[in-house]
């Protein structure tokens, strides 16, 4: 992947998908709270919303966050690729710039006085 227009515009789509996701699974867990919370409070809410549920409510509730759980994780799996191919494109170009820079920085020979070269 290029780190050019379209790239950055892949990756902020991507992001933009992640960050819904995270929203979609923050309002299945713990609808109300609002950010910023630390992990112990969401999983408290979490957990008091679980247990005021129904059973047969609970199971598809679940099911629903295993599922955008599932989605969030592939989301996140596209995303580390797509920023580990633009590290091997900003390497590639680091070490085309180093080898011109030095290429330019090379000595210069003199002409063989016997050859003319």
């Amino acid at each position: 992947m290029k780190y050019d227009a379209d790239g950055r515009r892949t990756l902020e789509q991507m992001q933009a998908r992640a960050a819904g996701k995270l929203a979609e699974i923050h309002q299945l867990i713990a609808p109300g709270l609002t950010a910023p919370f630390t992990f112990e409070q969401l999983h408290r809410l979490a957990e008091d919303r679980m247990a005021g549920l129904p059973p047969a409510e609970r199971e598809i509730l679940r099911r629903k966050a295993m599922v955008a759980y599932s989605e969030l994780e592939r989301l996140i799996e596209e995303m580390s690729r797509h920023l580990a191919e633009i590290g091997d494109e900003l390497r590639k170009v680091s070490h085309h710039n180093r080898a011109a820079a030095a290429y330019g920085q090379a000595p210069r020979s003199r002409p063989h006085p016997e050859f003319g070269l």
